[in-house]
């Protein structure tokens, strides 16, 4: 579909752009738009929303050192809190290995408080 093709060319830009990339596409709420797929219907959809966010969120463990904290999981956690992270775990339930590694490092970075140091490392 056309929203999963926009999704994946989101979730691609978030895993290989450049940092003012990645605060180009957060500027303009991509945030909001992967959270939405998560809790969607459609797998495809789903999986792009799970690369997309863990893209920016590994992109914004690279702020900790700048600015001492990530700005797009607070982003995130203002949309919906966390509730969300419970079409995310149902997502990864039947999903293969390296997608439930990727919802393992979502929610620990939702979970937790990613200042510092202790940024929360991605999967391989």
């Amino acid at each position: 579909t056309v929203r999963s093709e926009a999704l994946w060319a989101i979730s691609n830009a978030l895993s290989g752009g450049s940092s003012e990339q990645i605060a180009a596409l957060a500027q303009l709420g991509c945030a909001r738009v992967l959270v939405d797929a998560v809790g969607g219907d459609d797998a495809r959809c789903r999986a792009c929303g799970i690369s997309g966010l863990e893209g920016l969120l590994k992109a914004g463990n690279a702020q900790l050192e700048t600015l001492g904290e990530n700005t797009y999981a607070t982003e995130i956690r203002s949309l919906e809190g966390i509730a969300w992270l419970d079409a995310l775990e149902d997502a990864a339930e039947d999903a293969a290995e390296n997608v439930r590694d990727k919802v393992e490092f979502i929610r620990k970075c939702m979970l937790v408080d990613v200042r510092g140091p202790s940024a929360v490392e991605g999967p391989p």
